[in-house]
């Protein structure tokens, strides 16, 4: 929860955009986001996040329902909700567990092994 801090109306702009970008059907890019929030060009070209990260864009989001506590309140609801409802499928529950899973720290995200080889190969011409 961000406590004591106040949003400027173009912070409340971007917190709404923000929102509205999740339902579009070809999503903004961050920078456009920004952009379109009444930031500058230079702002969106060049380090838009640093604008979508601030405490007062956080706490316009979580004024308007975005806040941790309600996103663990729905995959709450996912899990526990019989899966005769509507679109509540196997799948959904699954994804909803391993989201609590990654909030919780207890999460093991696939694991990749990537090692880079460096061989030295030497051709000698027939004589």
């Amino acid at each position: 929860m961000v406590k004591n801090v106040t949003s400027s109306e173009r912070q409340k702009r971007l917190a709404r955009n923000i929102v509205d970008n999740v339902i579009r059907d070809k999503p903004l890019n961050a920078g456009e986001l920004v952009v379109r929030s009444s930031y500058s060009e230079k702002a969106g070209r060049s380090h838009p996040s640093t604008y979508i990260k601030t405490k007062g864009v956080k706490k316009a989001l979580e004024n308007m329902g975005f806040s941790e506590f309600n996103a663990m309140r729905i995959i709450g609801e996912i899990l526990t909700q019989p899966l005769d409802k509507m679109s509540l499928t196997p799948e959904n529950q699954i994804r909803a567990a391993q989201e609590v899973f990654k909030i919780r720290g207890s999460y093991a995200p696939e694991k990749l092994d990537v090692r880079k080889v460096v061989a030295r190969i030497t051709f000698n011409k027939p004589k």
